[in-house]
């Protein structure tokens, strides 16, 4: 089908091009897209109207299709088209079972059939049924995003004005069309098992993979209707009617729970928009005369309170379906009528009573809404992620405390009633009533409910519990923004935070735990935690005296002292008589827990308050919560006081506390007794009661004590004196005990097993990560002990963990199962209990695998440098080892399928990613992971996709969003696999590379077709998305909407598409491809530069990569002889901006003749005349001197600060020390960690009493070496960044004008660009103090662009003399235009100024360069050389063409007296004389450098400087060049030379010689002797110094080469 037609019939592609254009105006202000936005909601109005509502099925339609099938049909767009049968049938099938035009259906499936490529492994049906899905999310989605941008009372779009404006009009002109009363309608129309089972009875459902897609789409479309009604209600109220019907439809709902026990999601959304749109609280925040508020419907329309109120009655009114829902309505709308009650009168109605307010509240506690608060709503954990949701509830509450304070006086006097009746009841032995009142208690627990989570990841942190604590003089008042209500006064916080104390008044019993769990919640912020904790210090006395710490310490103390068994006497026996202590009551537990999660909560927020209960030595908390570890009590309550003595240890000092007493407790026994009476540790605890119990709590909180323990390093010495000290027995516990038996154990709550896997994998990740091998770890570690000698220390705990994974371990076997089990699990796309933490965990195993292969190398190293007897087979090896549970090698098939759930796992594909980098890195494992991951076409498919989706994500942004170069996990993951995809393309095909780029890796590689996805079936690839990543980039330059890739992830692209082209076996189709995406090269060529600052590193990069891969084109296609394309990209690098493109379509292959014809017609606009030429050209600025331009030759260098306590040496050797090499770029950059721990250990290593005043300035200097460091790391990388991009600059302008042919660049324009790039870089260079790799390229560039303009005139010489000459290309040279003939000779007579400028700067730049490399020197010396040869062509150089009757005396005449050379045309001989004034003008300085290079330096400098002397001799023989070097003796070290050469050209005479380098110098040297003999002068020197005698002495003339002949 073709484009246009699906375009404007499917029910997909509008909806999401809509969706895309409004989401992306809605948040950010774009400027000038009114239009646009407004033309795309005119054209979808209707679909807003009639919502979701399908154009129903038509029989006219249905026959025409079938006829159709034989008939054919006239399709739109396409015309006469005969169907095939099955795409009819299906149409039919989809248009029955959703009632849908059966035209539509078909454009559906046409459109599915495009995105295939997308959705490998699924049938055009399935795809469709998806798209239809997705399509009708777009619109709900789009309308969404539409009314959260409306203007309101609760949030503001970061839009622009106008565009807003629109609208807030076009959504209210959809509310008058009924909005609110159809999405209602289809709320209770859509139902999920209805449309499974629809979809099972027409086999439209695929694998699990779909099932759960089409479950995610349809809940997706339920959940995003009910949004809409929220966001409207919570931005701008609901108007009358759209209110009375959603209550009525709440009326009718039976709540059903999700799998949480709370309410689901779609009704949780519904109250939530019914709370808002009964809410006044505004009132209390804004001015009464706002217009927002004004505009509120339940103020500005009339009768709609009267009627509410009716509609609302506190009698209870018509039957609700719940009346836990009823109360908590009741209870808003009371609450709304009291803050109405506060209001100015001109807001109350005109009619109808708003003192209805107690009696609707007192029946909505009736009804028991605080309990359905905490019970119902609180339980659904989307209320903890959703900001507004939150702040209505605490408005909720809140409102109640503050507004009605004697209600809240009544239900406390019933509490304390009910505490005594059940008191009395208690102890009487009797069962207390079940129908007592507790609402008081049920509002302190959904109090306490609502502020639990908000230190729980994902929720959020809104600090609404600072609204309970009055800012007085104990802190600073809360930060701006801390509180999310602004009220006029502070007489609603006084109103809390007196409710909040004055409740722990005369607490009874009944009421303690709710209090404390309050408390507890309401302590979980900082600074909330400081009042928390200085309210129970001040509770010392009167009423409140029960709820302080004095009273919470002494009571853990008095049971610890009746709970401690003391050890038994070293007369220990069996029969000794033991008292056992009393227990605990199950209410006292309770009471306890409550006590240890508030000590919990205030030490985890505030490190002030951790410190004081630490070291008050009443309270000792350490020593009491670890001695009731200790003692006999119940499992729950000891696993409450190893997670308070883990908050307690978040203090390094504490921590250090914490070891010893750990180690002292043996509450884990680490060291063995010989008694037989043995106490009962955790090891008892887990294997003998949590075992039997099936729960483990106790295990999980000693994990977690551990894992914060281990935050700082373990004491070395812990247990010295009745161990081998260190960490050992902890890690044996943690990894024989717990972990290798997790998987074997029972469970009653299946998520808790996840949960212990989780505790003990992240504690071993944890220990790789802070691991660094080191010699000692192989060889036994000693300590120095306080007392003298010395002790054997554990290695680190890391140690451990490499050994046991780089051998064929029980910990390796059960994480490689683990990670097996996670895919099947996974792969069943289905929820199910402790889901996320399996996911937790198996994020831990690929971390651990990660870690483990990052250090392998260096462990390995340690291990032979130390002559260690352990023998490691290495984990790189063992996971390419045969998984026992499939009987197949296929471990890293399983790693790999982690990146294939990247959709909702990004950092599991990242881990995954990078475990394959680091194999990749050993050869042998290609063609083993090529095997696994073709082993079956299902698995082929799924990860090459699962790559593919990895490179075409999205970016996720968190709250914090990521500036400058720093990347999310989705694009560190991208940059992980294009560095993935660039280390193995290096290796022999077929390797990963080529099997996830697309090539066909069953035959050569070479002969690999590339095509658009979808087209003859070809796959969607990694090369599809890398160019998808490259195209966004310059999309993002033109559409200020998109989304800009991060500069370091472009760079990597660039470079990866140019390692593509670069190598041998895939350059061919790749380039071949380039071409087909719409000339891919010559779009991205044309946005040069990516930006304006010579200074980015990223962006230098991503430039030069590109120049790289164009020089590459351009060389193949001229070698090719593709000259359409060669044309548009030498167009694009020698036109000006803006300049007309110079179009050259020639036919590839036509007759050379008709080639010239075309190329003079299509190129005559450029050669209009010379003058005309010259003067368009004087201010050119084509894009080759642009990207010249652009480049910064001189880079300053960071200097080192003066150091106050480091030796400057010193730190100059340490930063060597830490340099590494960055691969695949050459640069060295120093490793900062490296240096901090080197740093860190030499300030350690001279503590002493006269350092410790002065540790605090040698930290901050240690802070300055490490900034001295990232300045020299940054300096670096720009400066190899310049100096790569100044090389691909290079490339290109040498292959330009050494390759194209004078077909696509015409004479005049070659020499004039030619000349202007030669002299801007001069220019350049020696304005600008050049770097020396960036001169030495320079230096290069010029030599082979004077060569290639010396080339291009004498061809164009030759051609004058002789006709037209085929070039190196074998192209003719002809067709230029005759005005260039003026003389019969290349014209260089208008460009005299520039030669000269060029000429100076090339003699300057060879006298500034000093002792530079010899390189440079050889390439300027060339460049001499060339450009003397420029100055002369069709001057001096052309000896006079002899006629016959004077050859005998041109034969020695015209050789040895250079005045007989011809004369030559004026404009020549004054080219060469301008030329020559210039050298002069430079004095002897020019002869007297390239005499010291004659006498020494490389042989190559020797020979160009030899033969830059015998030109300029040659050129102007009467100077006094020839009388300089014989006064200054080099003409007789020159002589002297040759006999010293002797020997050397001897041996160039032997039948096999070394090196034919002597015999080369020795022609240079001969041959400048020769040009000083043919003047008379010199010819004389030459005799004075003996020329003859040296060489009549010298022995190689009497021998002649061995000529070994063959056979």
């Amino acid at each position: 089908m073709s484009e246009e037609v699906v375009k404007s019939e499917d029910i997909w592609t509008p909806y999401k091009e809509m969706q895309s254009i409004v989401e992306a105006v809605v948040s950010r202000p774009v400027q000038g897209v009114l239009k646009q936005v407004e033309g795309v909601l005119r054209k979808h109005k209707q679909n807003f109207i009639t919502l979701l509502k399908n154009p129903p099925k038509n029989s006219k339609s249905r026959e025409e299709l079938y006829k159709g099938i034989t008939e054919g049909v006239s399709l739109p767009g396409i015309g006469h088209q005969i169907l095939p049968k099955e795409l009819v049938d299906e149409a039919i099938i989809i248009s029955d079972m959703y009632d849908l035009n059966e035209y539509i259906a078909l454009d559906l499936l046409c459109t599915a059939e495009q995105q295939m490529p997308y959705y490998p492994g699924l049938t055009r049906g399935l795809v469709a049924v998806l798209l239809y899905y997705d399509g009708r999310k777009s619109i709900a989605t789009t309308l969404r995003a539409l009314v959260q941008a409306r203007r309101g009372i609760s949030w503001t779009m970061d839009s622009s004005e106008e565009v807003l404006t629109y609208i807030t009009e076009y959504t209210q002109e959809l509310m008058e069309y009924g909005l609110i009363n159809k999405i209602l309608e289809l709320l209770q129309t859509l139902d999920l098992s209805k449309e499974i089972e629809l979809l099972q009875q027409n086999r439209a459902l695929g694998g699990p993979h779909h099932y759960r897609q089409v479950e995610d789409l349809f809940t997706g479309i339920r959940q995003t209707l009910a949004d809409v009604i929220y966001f409207w209600a919570a931005q701008c109220g609901l108007p009358k009617d759209p209110t009375f019907k959603l209550i009525s439809h709440l009326k009718a709902t039976t709540l059903q729970e999700d799998a949480t026990g709370g309410i689901d999601n779609v009704t949780l959304t519904l109250i939530m928009a019914l709370l808002y749109a009964l809410d006044l609280s505004i009132l209390q925040q804004r001015e009464n005369g706002e217009q927002l508020v004004q505009k509120l419907p339940l103020l500005a329309e009339p009768d709609f309170i009267r009627d509410l109120i009716h509609q609302l009655p506190p009698s209870g009114g018509r039957g609700w379906e719940c009346s836990g829902l009823q109360g908590l309505v009741n209870l808003a709308w009371g609450l709304s009528l009291a803050t109405l009650h506060l209001a100015p009168s001109n807001l109350h109605p005109e009619e109808g009573s708003i003192d209805d307010d107690d009696l609707l509240v007192d029946a909505a506690i009736d009804m028991k809404a605080f309990d359905f608060l905490h019970h119902t709503i609180l339980e659904n954990e989307t209320v903890y992620k959703e900001e507004f949701y939150i702040k209505r509830l605490h408005c909720l509450l809140t409102d109640f405390i503050v507004l009605m304070p004697l209600k809240l006086k009544d239900l406390r006097n019933r509490a304390d009633e009910t505490a005594r009746t059940i008191q009395v009841y208690t102890h009487e032995g009797l069962e207390p009533p079940s129908h007592l009142p507790r609402h008081y208690e049920h509002l302190l627990i959904a109090i306490a409910r609502l502020y639990q989570n908000t230190n729980t990841q994902g929720h959020l942190k809104l600090n609404l519990v600072l609204d309970y604590w009055k800012s007085a003089d104990v802190l600073p008042a809360a930060a701006s923004g801390s509180t999310s209500y602004h009220f006029r006064s502070s007489t609603r916080q006084t109103s809390l935070s007196k409710f909040v104390s004055g409740c722990a008044d005369l607490l009874p019993a009944l009421l303690f735990v709710p209090y404390m769990k309050m408390l507890c919640s309401l302590a979980s912020h900082p600074q909330a935690a400081r009042h928390a904790f200085n309210l129970l210090k001040q509770n010392v006395l009167g009423n409140s005296v029960n709820v302080s710490w004095d009273h919470f310490f002494q009571s853990l103390n008095r049971y610890y002292s009746n709970l401690r068994q003391e050890l038994p006497p070293t007369t220990d026996t069996v029969y000794r008589h033991r008292n056992y202590p009393r227990g605990i009551t199950p209410q006292e537990i309770q009471g306890l827990q409550a006590v240890l999660a508030v000590i919990r909560t205030i030490a985890e927020n505030d490190e002030m308050a951790r410190v004081a209960l630490c070291d008050n030595p009443n309270w000792a908390p350490l020593t009491v919560l670890l001695g009731l570890v200790s003692c006999s009590v119940p499992i729950p309550l000891k696993a409450e006081l190893l997670l308070t003595l883990a908050a307690l240890a978040k203090t390094p000092n504490i921590a250090a506390t914490l070891w010893h007493n750990l180690e002292a407790s043996q509450i884990l026994t680490t060291v063995a007794s010989t008694s037989n009476y043995q106490p009962r540790g955790i090891q008892t605890e887990l294997e003998e009661i949590e075992s039997r119990n099936e729960e483990f709590p106790l295990t999980r909180a000693l994990l977690h004590l551990l894992d914060v323990l281990t935050d700082v390093p373990v004491p070395r010495l812990l247990g010295v004196g009745t161990r081998t000290p260190g960490f050992d027995p902890y890690l044996n516990f943690v990894i024989n005990s717990v972990f290798l038996r997790f998987n074997t154990r029972s469970y009653k709550n299946s998520d808790e097993k996840w949960a212990v896997a989780k505790g003990c994998l992240k504690l071993m990740t944890k220990f790789l990560s802070q691991y660094e091998p080191r010699a000692e770890d192989f060889v036994g570690s000693h300590v120095e002990l306080q007392s003298g000698g010395t002790a054997q220390v554990n290695p680190h705990p890391g140690y451990h963990i490499m050994v046991y994974l780089n051998t064929k371990s029980e910990l390796l076997r059960l994480v490689l199962f683990l990670l097996d089990e996670g895919c099947h699990l996974l792969d069943t796309y289905s929820v199910f209990p402790g889901k996320e933490l399996l996911e937790d965990s198996m994020l831990s195993c690929l971390d651990l695998l990660d870690r483990a292969l990052a250090h392998q190398q260096k462990f390995f190293t340690f291990i032979s440098n130390s002559g260690c007897s352990l023998l490691l087979a290495g984990l790189n090896k063992l996971l390419l080892g045969v998984n026992p549970r499939s009987g197949k090698p296929d471990h890293l098939l399983n790693v790999t399928k982690y990146v294939t759930y990247s959709a909702w796992l990004p950092h599991h594909a990242l881990s995954s990613v990078r475990i394959l980098l680091a194999i990749t890195m050993y050869p042998t494992s290609h063609n083993q992971l090529i095997s696994a991951f073709t082993s079956s076409q299902v698995h082929r498919m799924e990860i090459r996709h699962g790559f593919v989706e990895c490179l075409e994500a999205d970016e996720i942004f968190s709250g914090d969003e990521i500036d400058g170069e720093e990347m999310g996990v989705v694009g560190k993951t991208k940059e992980a696999i294009l560095k993935l995809l660039q280390q193995c393309l290096s290796h022999s095909s077929p390797n990963l590379a080529h099997y996830l780029f697309g090539f066909e890796i069953n035959k050569d590689i070479k002969k690999s077709t590339f095509q658009q996805p979808g087209v003859m079936g070809f796959p969607r690839t990694c090369l599809h998305s890398l160019l998808t990543i490259l195209d966004s980039s310059i999309t993002a330059q033109s559409m200020s909407s998109s989304a800009v890739p991060k500069p370091r992830l472009l760079d990597s692209a660039y470079c990866m598409l140019y390692s593509l082209c670069a190598n041998s076996k895939t350059s061919e189709p790749v380039l071949r491809f380039l071409r087909s995406c719409n000339d891919f090269l010559a779009r991205h060529l044309a946005r040069l530069p990516f930006t304006s600052e010579p200074h980015q590193s990223s962006e230098l990069n991503q430039m030069a990569w590109l120049l790289k891969t164009v020089a590459i084109e351009l060389k193949v296609t001229a070698s090719q002889m593709h000259h359409s394309q060669l044309g548009n990209l030498v167009n694009l690098l020698v036109r000006e901006q803006g300049e007309e493109m110079v179009a050259v379509s020639v036919e590839e292959n036509a007759p050379s003749e008709m080639t010239e014809v075309t190329t003079i017609m299509q190129l005559s606009h450029y050669l209009a005349t010379p003058s005309t030429f010259a003067s368009a050209t004087r201010h050119r600025d084509p894009l080759l001197l642009r990207l010249l331009h652009f480049l910064d030759f001189s880079l300053d260098r960071v200097t080192a600060p003066n150091w106050e306590f480091f030796e400057p040496s010193q730190v100059e050797q340490v930063l060597v020390q830490c340099e590494m090499s960055v691969t695949g770029s050459g640069l060295k950059l120093i490793d900062v960690k490296k240096l901090h721990r080197i740093l860190m250990e030499e300030l350690t290593a001279i503590q002493s009493s006269s350092t410790a005043g002065q540790r605090q300035l040698i930290l901050q200097e240690i802070q300055a070496v490490l900034m001295y460091a990232l300045k020299h790391n940054v300096h670096r990388s720009h400066v190899g960044s310049t100096v790569c991009y100044m090389d691909a600059w290079r490339q290109v302008s040498e292959v330009l004008f050494a390759v194209t042919p004078p077909e696509v660049l015409p004479f005049e324009l070659r020499k004039q660009l030619l000349l202007e790039t030669v002299h801007l870089l001069l220019r350049k260079v020696l304005l600008q103090d050049a770097l020396p790799e960036l001169a030495n390229l320079a230096s290069g560039v010029v030599l082979l662009l004077l060569v290639n303009l010396r080339h291009c005139l004498m061809l164009k010489q030759k051609e004058a003399k002789f006709g037209p000459v085929k070039d190196h290309l074998g192209s003719s040279i002809s067709g230029i235009p005759d005005y260039f003939d003026t003389c019969n000779m290349p014209s260089l007579q208008a460009n005299t100024a520039t030669l000269k400028v060029i000429l100076s700067s090339i003699v300057e730049w060879i006298l500034k360069s000093g002792i530079a490399s010899q390189q440079l020197r050889a390439n300027l010396y060339g460049a001499l050389l060339n450009f003397l040869h420029i100055a002369c062509i069709g001057g001096t150089l052309v000896p006079e063409v002899p006629s016959e009757d004077t050859k005998t005396n041109s034969l020695f005449v015209s050789r040895l007296d250079s005045s007989r050379y011809r004369a030559g045309v004026t404009e020549q001989r004054s080219q060469c004389q301008a030329s020559m004034d210039v050298i002069v003008g430079f004095g002897e300085g020019l002869v007297d450098v390239l005499c010291h290079d004659c006498t020494g330096g490389h042989d190559v400098c020797k020979m160009l400087a030899l033969s830059c002397l015998d030109k300029l001799i040659e050129l102007d023989p009467h100077t006094s060049w020839v009388s300089f070097l014989s006064s200054h003796g080099y003409l007789k070290h020159l002589i002297d030379s040759l006999l010293d050469s002797d020997e050397k050209l001897l041996s160039v005479l032997e039948t096999v010689p070394t090196t034919l380098r002597p015999l080369y110098l020795y022609e240079s040297k001969m041959a400048l002797l020769c040009r000083i003999a043919s003047t008379h002068s010199g010819a004389e020197l030459l005799l004075e110094h003996g020329t003859f005698s040296c060489l009549s002495s010298m022995a190689v003339f009497d021998h002649h080469p061995d000529i070994v002949r063959s056979k």
